[in-house]
């Protein structure tokens, strides 16, 4: 009785912990699966108690993973077979690593030790197995699923109607724009790396603290930007056909801008660019070739130099005559995966490596600015991250996982600079509601600087422009999984196709409003 006072206990603990949901009948009707006696002549107990701890053992087995966060078992075997192959020893071990909890174990080995030498002493842990289990399934009771439903549907029927217009630019100097879609960097990536004051945001005009990138996986990520002229929708609407007034790209082609595609990897992973040029109508990527490989990615393919890569685009952009150019610049430097070409690279503590590869970025994109400035040309840069890393782990989820959308996945820092000839008092304010932004501000941002371009020689009088951000709800979502905040509460719709309440300590999200400046 030892193994079965201990995998309830434990499952109790975990429970307590947040590390899986106890569904109370299930594991009950489990418990009486195993403490049931089988009735009749020895004989039959010899045949049939093996076979019940077998079924016994498998039925613990399934429902520990339907009590846990992982998601479905079909959903999590089609996700592993499409890794199958491309993972390298070295980021398994990396994985591995991070994905230890030694106080968690611990903690488990304390309960097992106490349950051996309990029944030992002749007691019965079983009892308190039931009781614990009893009172942590019972916490689960009266979750208002319906309710965030109907609210989830309610915001989805008020994004439909949301639509921003992009105005003709007739006046005022042309400007290019530059969009640094910018892979695994979230404000708690940036907390637990010890960066929260990094220069890489410090260089820029403004910022937007509190953005939702909705999306933790970068090719959504990536579609829900370029449809930013219209409001937030599901994911799966996002794989199909769009409306052209949602498309920034064929809206801003409208507009007399030339776009560009780059990104400084091959972009084939889980079909990125060929998706971005299917739905969102963009351009063939750049060609990388010739370009010397900087990083290597978990699959082995080649991470090239942000320098590099975006020196190439600024090449193509001399010797183009079109007054104004948008880039969509895709960069996986700080992803999870990236390392150096080194032996041993996975020995190097995560955070650590986080912080260097930070850095590095950093550097890149200040040349890159540089050379904006050199060339005269008005630009406005936006650093958007696509998501964060998971540089964490936390009570739902390991570290390095991202399938379900935690806001410390989904938050983060949005920068804004103007790289040009301008009025010395010629400014923008940014003005963002003390609820989430997300990429419907930055359509509003792009139609602003149309409007009224940031660039003037001269001065006006009407020099500064407040430029209110819409407000977006905050609701993430992956494929299979979706997170919402109603009333201060967060819910997780997962593989159990309803709503459940997730307590405080099971979200982590910062207040950047004392470490950024406005």
């Amino acid at each position: 009785m030892t193994f079965w006072s201990f995998y309830f206990l434990a499952k109790a603990y975990l429970h307590f912990q947040g590390s899986l949901r106890l569904h109370l009948l299930a594991n009950l009707l489990l418990m009486a699966l195993v403490l049931l006696p089988i009735p009749g002549e020895t004989r039959r107990e010899r045949i049939l108690s093996p076979l019940r701890t077998l079924l016994a053992a498998i039925l613990a087995a399934a429902l520990l993973w339907h009590d846990s966060w992982l998601p479905a078992p079909l959903h999590a075997w089609r996700a592993a077979a499409e890794l199958s192959g491309t993972l390298s020893a070295g980021y398994l071990n990396r994985f591995a690593s991070g994905a230890a909890d030694l106080s968690t174990a611990a903690i488990l080995l304390a309960i097992l030790i106490a349950c051996e030498l309990a029944v030992r002493r002749g007691f019965k842990p079983i009892v308190f197995a039931f009781l614990a289990l009893f009172i942590a399934g019972a916490r689960e009771f009266g979750a208002p699923s319906r309710t965030v439903s109907q609210r989830v549907s309610q915001f989805y029927e008020v994004e439909k109607r949301r639509v921003v217009r992009l105005p003709r630019p007739d006046s005022g100097p042309p400007f290019d724009i530059v969009l640094l879609h910018v892979c695994s960097l979230s404000w708690d990536d940036l907390r637990n790396a010890g960066r929260l004051r990094h220069p890489l945001l410090s260089r820029f005009d403004t910022l937007l603290k509190n953005f939702n990138t909705v999306s933790s996986y970068s090719t959504p990520s990536a579609l829900r930007l370029f449809r930013s002229l219209c409001g937030q929708v599901s994911q799966e609407e996002l794989y199909r056909p769009w409306p052209r007034e949602c498309s920034l790209l064929d809206e801003l082609r409208g507009r007399g801008y030339k776009a560009y595609t780059a990104m400084n990897h091959h972009g084939e992973r889980r079909r990125m660019a060929e998706q971005l040029r299917t739905f969102a109508h963009a351009g063939p990527t750049m060609d990388a070739r010739g370009l010397a490989p900087q990083l290597v990615n978990f699959d082995g393919t080649p991470i090239y130099g942000n320098l590099d890569v975006l020196q190439r685009w600024l090449q193509a952009r001399a010797a183009s005559a079109e007054p104004r150019a948008l880039l969509y610049y895709n960069t996986i430097t700080l992803h999870g995966g990236a390392h150096l070409p080194v032996p041993g690279w996975w020995k190097e503590k995560r955070v650590d490596q986080y912080q260097r590869f930070l850095d590095m970025l950093s550097q890149d994109l200040d040349q890159f600015y540089e050379l904006l400035k050199r060339s005269e040309r008005n630009t406005v840069v936006l650093l958007i991250p696509e998501h964060g890393l998971g540089l964490q782990g936390g009570p739902l989820q390991m570290a390095d996982l991202r399938e379900i959308p935690l806001p410390e996945l989904t938050l983060v820092p949005v920068g804004v600079k103007f790289i040009g000839k301008r009025s010395p008092s010629s400014r923008f304010e940014i003005s963002a509601s003390s609820d989430c932004v997300s990429y419907m501000a930055i359509a509003d941002l792009i139609a602003s600087f149309l409007r009224q371009p940031p660039f003037n020689e001269k001065e006006r009088k009407d020099a500064t422009v407040v430029v209110q951000s819409p407000p977006t709800s905050l609701l993430t979502e992956n494929q299979k999984a979706r997170i919402t905040r109603m009333e201060g509460d967060f819910y997780l719709y997962g593989k159990e196709k309803k709503w459940i309440k997730l307590r405080s300590e099971m979200i982590r999200i910062l207040d950047v409003s004392r470490w950024t400046r406005g």
